[in-house]
């Protein structure tokens, strides 16, 4: 054993660490003065492909997707998710062409997962309010 992760493992932990920062992301987007709410699954989508072309590394993917996407400010909830994510391709022992292979592949189901997820966080949210009329 060389001490890396097994692969299925491995995969599930950058999975869940790059949902987590394109959730962050699709956060701070919608918050940009350029958003757009019928255009943000699209345009997220659109943005995420292209930047991932041409880098080289987490930081030079999180200046594209950021620049691409108009996020000029970075709360620190974002920073701390591409740290995370940094840091979790460094521990499963990928380097960053590993994750961005990985990734490229799957962008379409990272933002419907990211959609799907932020749907029922909607939906639960209205209903919990609908309950706290009600009593």
């Amino acid at each position: 054993m060389d001490g890396r992760i097994p692969k299925q493992e491995a995969e599930k932990l950058l999975r869940a660490e790059t949902v987590n920062c394109l959730v962050a992301v699709s956060k701070a987007f919608a918050a940009t003065p350029s958003h757009r709410v019928m255009k943000h699954w699209d345009r997220l989508r659109s943005e995420l492909s292209v930047s991932l072309t041409g880098v080289s590394n987490v930081g030079q993917w999180q200046e594209v997707l950021l620049g691409r996407l108009q996020i000029t400010a970075l709360p620190s909830y974002l920073c701390s998710a591409f740290e995370a994510l940094e840091s979790s391709i460094e521990r499963v022992g990928y380097d960053f062409f590993g994750w961005l292979y990985f990734v490229r592949p799957e962008v379409r189901w990272f933002v419907t997962h990211i959609r799907l997820e932020s749907e029922k966080r909607a939906e639960s949210h209205a209903e919990r309010l609908v309950d706290h009329e009600e009593t």
